[in-house]
């Protein structure tokens, strides 16, 4: 790790492996967070994951991203949401689904937002417009963007019948005011089920 080879602490681990990441050093950001993996440190497992899962720095390798993220799954809700991202990649909705519904569990914003996709899209069970309202809004009651933008739509459409109108305007305005360039549904409503 460039001259300093007898970094001491993990905290000067960690560190030392963020600044070796933030300065582009990618092959030995990789092998600094590596040894923190190996040595059982979740958010480096967590971090190697999602470098294999992007490519980042690294080859693309599914195989390397689901061994490290399952690694970090039972308590982190990232890797949870990772794999869910992974197994949809390779179009295992169900298990997708089952992966997302666990961080949504725990509260994790963007895979509430993804259940709602696949409630309403009826990708692992039938449709269920207010099952899919529901996961928007919680979504979008902790700031998700795409969750504020979808439910105010839907609620606009109807979907919440006459005083879910008045709702969906709540939640139009509150994202003018917050400065959200909202556009037409048409260029953000077809998501893809990967992001």
């Amino acid at each position: 790790m460039k001259e300093n080879t007898q970094i001491s602490g993990i905290e000067d681990k960690f560190d030392a492996a963020y600044d070796l990441y933030a300065s582009g050093d990618y092959d030995a950001a990789y092998k600094a967070y590596l040894e923190l993996a190996e040595m059982g440190y979740r958010n480096c497992q967590v971090f190697l994951g999602s470098l294999f899962y992007s490519g980042t720095g690294v080859g693309k390798d599914s195989e390397k991203a689901r061994y490290w993220l399952e690694k970090a799954a039972d308590d982190d809700v990232i890797a949870q949401f990772l794999l869910g991202k992974l197994a949809a990649d390779e179009q295992d909705y169900i298990s997708a689904f089952e992966w997302y519904e666990k961080a949504n569990e725990r509260g994790y914003a963007p895979a509430s937002y993804k259940m709602a996709i696949y409630i309403e899209k009826g990708r692992v069970t039938e449709s269920n417009k207010l099952l899919a309202l529901e996961l928007y809004r919680k979504a979008a009651e902790q700031k998700h963007i795409y969750a504020e933008r979808t439910l105010a739509f839907r609620l606009l459409k109807g979907w919440g019948g006459f005083f879910g109108i008045f709702e969906g305007v709540k939640w139009f305005f509150k994202m003018l005011k917050d400065g959200y360039k909202v556009g037409k549904e048409e260029d953000w409503s077809n998501d893809s089920l990967r992001v």
